[in-house]
Order: structure tokens, then sequence, then C-alpha cells
């Protein structure tokens, strides 16, 4: 390879370095995205606890089985955690705002209400 060969590759090469530490730098100022808040409804007895919980667009919401039976909570043709066994955790993302009533398909008088609220 000539000198100028070797010159023109070694700026090719300092170009990209100078390039990928520019997009570092500006991915480094932008702000990390919000973490969803979380809110968790514990199963126990037979019932919902809270039975009616207001959440922001976005939040998790986990129910915790604390019964010594499975469980779901579902608000039938909106969302379900699915299955949840003793001692085990079932989440949804609350992504849609609006009042949803939701049972345990496996206990129907089983219920309770989650109200996700659109951003202000």
């Amino acid at each position: 390879m000539s000198i100028r060969g070797s010159t023109l590759a070694a700026v090719a090469a300092a170009s990209f370095v100078l390039s990928l530490h520019a997009q570092q730098a500006q991915q480094a100022a932008q702000p990390a995205p919000a973490a969803a808040a979380t809110f968790t409804v514990v199963i126990e007895h037979y019932g919902f606890t809270p039975k009616r919980l207001v959440v922001p667009q976005g939040a998790i919401v986990t129910w915790t089985n604390r019964d010594g039976i499975r469980h779901d909570a579902t608000a039938v043709g909106q969302w379900t955690t699915g299955l949840i066994l003793p001692g085990q955790t079932g989440s949804i993302t609350a992504s849609s705002p609006g009042t949803f009533q939701y049972k345990c398909t496996v206990h129907p008088d089983m219920t309770g209400t989650l109200v996700v609220e659109a951003p202000k």
C-alpha cells in the first residue's frame, strides 16, 4: 500500500471513530424512558384486594395469588392474567383507558374493577 493509500485509510478510520463517538454522546444525552408504575392486587380468601383499583395508562398490574388454589383475573374480551397458581403472580399492562370489570373465570363470584386513566 502506498503512503497516500495509508493516509486515506487512516483518515477514514478516524472519521468512523469520531462518528461513533458522536452517536454515543447523542444517545447518552437522551433521557432514559420512565419505568412503568407497578400496582399489586392480592388474591386471598377467594377475593381481590383492593376490589377496585385506579391506575394510570401504561401501568403494570400484578395479581399475587395467596390462596391455596389457582385463580385468574380476566376482563372478558379485553385481557387476562392466565391461570395463577398458588404463590405465583400474573400481570397485565394497562394499555387502554377505561373501566374494566374483571373476574376469576374459575370462581366467577370473585370480581373486581380496574380503572385505567388516560394521561392528563
